[in-house]
């Protein structure tokens, strides 16, 4: 199974942002990682407090994008680019949604997103698969018809300063 390398902060951060208003409201943010590694996430940056936040609802309006452009634009700077997005689920919801797979494509056919066709996206919801942590993660691709392949991967987790210090090892 292919999978997602993430930092212990990345995952902290995912967590504490998802579950910081006792999953009262959805939630989430963008993924950051090195250009040169596709699936290696060491970064996040949470939404802002414009973004549309509701018990089954979270959206990214055009207030919260800005902020998160100039925090991404902060990342590129140094070699970081937008990988993906998490956002929180009702508990027991640990798939895509049709609006999530809707947003993904939009994303993907989009030329300022620049994502190779390689998009990662993280639910965190409370569920009943036995998995170790509540972060289902998921590539988002298209097919040579333009059609959505989404497939779930493995997370995996290290220290930020073994990923970096072992980029080349990845």
């Amino acid at each position: 199974m292919e999978k997602v390398l993430f930092s212990s902060n990345a995952i902290g951060s995912i967590l504490v942002e998802c579950y910081k208003n006792g999953r009262k409201l959805e939630t989430g943010g963008i993924l950051i990682g090195p250009e040169s590694h596709k699936n290696v996430i060491t970064d996040v940056v949470v939404s802002s407090i414009h973004a549309d936040r509701e018990s089954s609802f979270y959206y990214q309006n055009e207030r919260d994008v800005k902020f998160l452009n100039k925090e991404l634009r902060k990342f590129q700077l140094k070699g970081y680019e937008h990988k993906g997005n998490f956002h929180s689920h009702p508990t027991g919801m640990f798939n895509l949604s049709q609006g999530d797979i809707d947003t993904s494509l939009n994303m993907l056919r989009s030329p300022s997103y620049k994502l190779n066709n390689n998009l990662i996206m993280c639910i965190v919801t409370e569920s009943n698969q036995n998995v170790d942590m509540p972060i289902f993660s998921y590539i988002v691709s298209q097919d040579d018809n333009n059609d959505p392949v989404v497939k779930q991967v493995a997370s995996k987790m290290l220290p930020r300063h073994c990923i970096i210090e072992c980029l080349e090892c990845i």
